[in-house]
């Protein structure tokens, strides 16, 4: 919450509940991965080696104290871009960006105030002294404080748009922007002059540097194919100017020169970069992170001439030891694009790229890469976990296998499809659905060792898969139609929405069911009598649904391309909890009362759902000891699976229906560690049980059903 409160010199941003975090508007979501944002990021400043701040969109503001190892969150209480940041003490800095906004804070960006605020964006803050800064941007603003960043004053106009400035010291003082525009102060901004000798009047200058009163640096370019670019050096406070060489023609960007010969220069739209040592006489290449990335670094900072950091898109960050030669990561170094997630507790979880399958066993903090593209021959589609040990990862025509958690994987016997699996579900570790073209639907019952094929309808493409429970399943199809099993897969029966939506389909309950479109459609739909009527309950403003997951009849959200919708009244109406259009959230999943979203750039985020009481896409209730039974239903044996957290006194009990306990087995003590039993079932009546597993303190309860 934010109460504006007027007096004689400023507007001020009061925070009385927190600062504004850009990702949610109400907070219930947590941004996992990447880290410290996935916002683009648009400058730094480091005050010493180890505490810097870095801005971005959306009011984006994160500190380090520790030289990048970790960040937090200072964002300012605004939903627009900030470009620059200048510090003049550890806890005292301004920020300044879009619609002329500058913020000042003195506690290290727990707060922020509005100091002064200018129509025209403001692209760039330096201060000559604790105490006199400047601040410059389009329309040829210049503002300036005497006072730290307490208060701030207008000057003349320096001519047309700049887009960066630089101050020799608290008087003299230079700017550069469109068509090779340079302009200098000798008064601290009360006049400017532009200066013409030797300065290419085409390409405009973006990045201006002066370390002395009298050498200084600027450069700029456009991007192209090739890119043109320019940079220039004078010697003689601007009076002239002379191209360096040996830097060929690239488009600069980024700039810092921390004495008159030792600077650094990076490429627009790039992660390369040049540095010299002796002003500019020759140079020596450098690549932060992925050279290749087609991703951009936006800013550098060097507050020595052996620690640097650099920032860019989607929450890139960077810093090198060695003076810019070498540079590692600094946050998350999970940034492909994710396709699917599942998550088997609230600590156990697995997200894939195309290339790569990644693992958190810490809630989503750490990930580690588990199943590398070694050949590069395949994309991965799919991921599936019907159990803590048990997944099954798919290709358009290869299926793999982990029985481990993800530690190895075998790759299962072409049985299944040859080619275009679009979806996989598994019901239990050995019970699984696989679809594909020509309305082809495989079922496995021995763990996807082999597959045995049903054809829906060879004119349509089946799509979507969903399953309530063991025999309550859904599939949806080209043509705007879907199918529903209530035998565990042996017979479908075709249903066809009187309201085209789409190929993502959720059934928290047989009566109850939703419909979401993507590419064409786009809209949502929903069903309370089973399928034999339909409204439409889509939201203004949704665009195309990527997933979609109901937790009951009436709880349920809707993820697309830069958007989560929450409804808690089956659609009648939706808030918009996250609001993000450079990220497309592409596949969520469910465990325990936690919701997880992935999306691109590495993203993925986390809410708290205390109301989860229905099932999503891989939703499972997921007790401490990672129960599993199979095969169920049962005819013979019961084979029984656990996760036991230290040794413990292990038994089993088995009750019927009517709470008459039928059979009970004590197991002794077992070891920490994987336990698995089987359990005989002769004599039990055919019927539906309840198995009691108890290992020390922990007791989880499983449905069995015993087949005559």
């Amino acid at each position: 919450m934010i109460i504006f409160v007027q007096d004689m010199r400023s507007w001020f941003f009061i925070f009385l509940v927190s600062v504004l975090y850009p990702w949610s508007l109400f907070g219930q979501w947590t941004l996992l991965n990447p880290t410290p944002t996935n916002e683009h990021l648009t400058a730094l400043f480091f005050i010493d080696n180890q505490t810097g701040y870095m801005v971005g969109e959306h009011g984006t503001v994160v500190r380090t104290n520790d030289g990048g190892a970790t960040w937090v969150n200072r964002n300012a209480p605004i939903s627009w871009t900030l470009n620059d940041v200048a510090f003049t003490s550890a806890m005292e800095g301004i920020v300044v960006g879009e619609l002329g906004t500058i913020l000042k804070t003195w506690n290290g960006g727990e707060t922020w105030v509005d100091v002064g605020n200018y129509d025209p964006p403001l692209k760039s803050i330096e201060f000559a002294s604790p105490f006199i800064g400047y601040a410059a941007g389009m329309g040829g603003t210049v503002t300036r404080t005497q006072d730290g960043g307490d208060s701030w004053s207008a000057g003349p106009p320096a001519g047309g748009d700049l887009f960066d400035i630089s101050f020799a010291d608290e008087l003299t003082g230079y700017a550069c922007g469109p068509a090779g525009f340079v302009a200098k102060t000798t008064d601290g901004g009360a006049s400017w002059n532009q200066l013409i000798n030797g300065v290419p009047q085409t390409l405009p200058l973006y990045c201006i540097d002066f370390p002395s009163g009298e050498v200084g640096y600027t450069g700029g370019g456009i991007w192209g194919w090739p890119s043109q670019g320019v940079m220039i050096k004078t010697i003689d406070g601007g009076l002239t100017w002379n191209q360096l060489p040996g830097l060929g023609n690239p488009y600069i960007a980024v700039m810092q020169f921390l004495t008159t010969t030792t600077g650094w220069v990076v490429y627009a739209w790039s992660h390369s970069g040049m540095k010299t040592i002796n002003g500019g006489t020759t140079w020596t290449s450098f690549a932060i992170g992925n050279e290749y990335s087609l991703n951009s670094i936006n800013d550098l900072y060097f507050p020595d001439e052996e620690h640097g950091f650099a920032c860019g898109s989607y929450g890139e960050v960077y810093a090198s030891e060695d003076g810019g030669l070498n540079w590692t990561p600094k946050g998350s170094t999970l940034r492909e694009d994710l396709i699917d997630v599942a998550f088997t507790d609230n600590v156990t979880g697995f997200v894939a790229a195309q290339k790569a399958l990644f693992r958190t066993n810490d809630g989503g903090s750490t990930w580690d890469s588990i199943f590398p593209d070694t050949a590069g021959s395949y994309y991965l589609q799919k991921a599936f976990f019907p159990s803590h040990e048990t997944g099954f990862l798919s290709t358009y025509n290869k299926l793999w296998k982990t029985t481990d958690g993800g530690e190895n994987w075998v790759q299962l016997p072409p049985s299944y499809a040859t080619a275009n699996m679009t979806d996989l579900w598994f019901t239990t570790p050995i019970d699984g659905f696989i679809t594909g073209n020509n309305g082809h639907l495989w079922k496995t019952h021995d763990g996807g060792y082999s597959w045995t094929l049903e054809t829906l309808d060879p004119l349509v493409q089946v799509n979507t898969l969903f399953f309530q429970n063991e025999w309550v399943g859904y599939v949806t199809c080209t043509g705007y139609s879907y199918y529903k099993t209530t035998d565990g897969g042996a017979s479908w029966t075709r249903f066809t929405p009187t309201i085209q939506a789409g190929d993502m389909i959720s059934f928290p309950d047989q009566m109850n069911g939703y419909i979401a479109g993507s590419y064409t459609a786009k809209k949502v739909i929903k069903t309370s009598d089973g399928g034999v009527s339909w409204s439409d309950v889509t939201a203004p403003g949704m665009n195309e649904v990527h997933d979609i997951l109901f937790l009951s009849a009436l709880n349920g959200y809707v993820f697309g391309n830069g958007t989560i919708f929450h409804t808690i009244n089956g659609g009648n109406t939706w808030t918009t909890e996250v609001a993000n259009n450079q990220i497309d959230f592409t596949a969520a999943s469910m465990a325990d009362d936690r919701i997880f979203t992935v999306g691109t750039v590495g993203t993925v985020m986390r809410r708290s759902d205390s109301i989860a009481t229905g099932i999503g896409r891989e939703y499972r209730p997921v007790d401490a000891l990672a129960l599993d039974c199979f095969p169920n239903p049962i005819t013979d044996h019961l084979h029984i699976t656990c996760r036991m957290s230290d040794a413990s006194p292990v038994s089993l009990e088995v009750y019927s229906q009517q709470g008459l306990r039928i059979r009970s087995v004590d197991l002794g003590v077992h070891p920490a560690g994987d336990l698995s039993v089987d359990l005989p079932v002769a004599g039990l009546s055919p019927g539906v049980y309840l198995l009691v597993f108890t290992a020390g303190e922990d007791t989880a309860i499983k449905k069995i059903i015993r087949l005559p």
